[in-house]
């Protein structure tokens, strides 16, 4: 059955009266603007029926830090749809907004006291204050994944009628490109040939390289047990995993390189069950920088570099299309990956001596 217009109201008094009701509120909300007062359809209501405005405001006010944690309490439950990671973001966040707090002398403030000035001051807190680790404040880019969680859980506070309008809705957030390093060619053959006496600093290498060769992000890498590696009917291995970041499911076939790292740790394996040797994400960075130093390459080097190189030099400067370098870094979206695998000089220089070959 269609669904018919809405009827007009015919009853004159009904009609008056929910004229008089409309009326009184808008009254009301524009009474409570002028004294500077939180407006919430909850308070309006609170109003109409025959509260003070004082009490009706009053009793509304909804703690941020304890609303903040209820919101986190709420969604750590839904295990399928949060990660870990992601629940200790939010929990990052609310560390970040209760410092940020502290420096206006206070504990905690209301959600409604959340406007657009405290979300510029909470940014310009982010991006000036110097992080006790590293003595720098933090980065555009890391400043704003702060912000999106913040700007969530603010969402959801007008979703429930605590907040009349978003925060965020005049504070626009801009990214900042950033270039993404990675080894050349050259730089990653180095890195392949040093000898090290150090047992540890041997392990980061190949750490490094796995992934060099893998394109697995830390975690991933970490995580792998002899039962993510299989064998296809030709007798290729191959690593098959969840991804932790997405939650994506990852088959990648081993390329020779990391075939060879799979074999060298096999003593592990038969001991642990792990692919590659086990190191904390901060060690591995650490001892990065004396690898680099021996290779004598001047690039920062970090772990997530190996990803890039995958990337970059492994894959693309080797003639993969864009579309397989997705699949074997497990992307969901092309815009993602084209982040990491940029078009290199070498590149543009093999497309041109094709392009002159078939010119003539």
């Amino acid at each position: 059955m269609k669904r018919g217009r809405r009827r007009p109201i015919c009853d004159p008094r009904l009609k008056e009266y929910l004229s008089h009701v409309e009326e009184t509120i808008r009254q009301t909300k524009r009474q409570l603007e002028m004294d500077g007062r939180e407006v919430s359809a909850k308070i309006l209501k609170d109003i109409f029926r025959g509260k003070d405005p004082a009490a009706a405001e009053q009793e509304t006010l909804v703690s941020l830090v304890q609303y903040f944690n209820e919101y986190i309490s709420r969604i750590s439950r839904l295990t399928r749809e949060y990660v870990p990671g992601t629940l200790q973001h939010y929990r990052t966040t609310l560390g970040h907004v209760q410092a940020f707090l502290s420096t206006l002398k206070k504990k905690d403030i209301s959600v409604q006291e959340v406007d657009h000035k405290l979300v510029q001051d909470f940014d310009y807190y982010l991006v000036t204050t110097p992080a006790e680790q590293t003595g720098q404040p933090m980065a555009r880019n890391t400043a704003n994944k702060y912000h999106t969680k913040f700007k969530t859980i603010l969402l959801q506070a007008v979703k429930d009628g605590i907040l009349a309008t978003h925060p965020y809705t005049e504070f626009k957030l801009k990214n900042k490109t950033v270039h993404r390093d990675h080894l050349t060619k050259e730089e990653l053959q180095r890195i392949r040939e040093l000898k090290f006496e150090n047992l540890s600093l041997d392990k980061v290498r190949d750490i490094f390289l796995f992934s060099c060769y893998t394109g697995l992000r830390f975690t991933d890498a970490q995580d792998l047990r002899h039962q993510h590696i299989r064998a296809d009917e030709d007798g290729h291995l191959w690593i098959y995993l969840t991804q932790k970041k997405t939650e994506e499911p990852l088959a990648i076939p081993l390329l020779k390189p990391a075939l060879e790292l799979y074999h060298k740790y096999e003593h592990l394996r038969e001991v642990t069950g792990r692919i590659i040797p086990s190191f904390v994400n901060q060690k591995v960075n650490a001892y990065l920088k004396i690898i680099a130093d021996f290779a004598n390459v001047k690039k920062k080097l970090t772990h997530h570099v190996a990803r890039h190189t995958f990337a970059t030099t492994v894959l693309l400067e080797n003639d993969v299309p864009l579309e397989a370098v997705q699949a074997y870094l497990g992307h969901t979206s092309s815009k993602t990956t084209a982040i990491y695998a940029r078009m290199t000089n070498k590149y543009k220089m093999k497309i041109t001596k094709r392009l002159n070959e078939k010119l003539g």
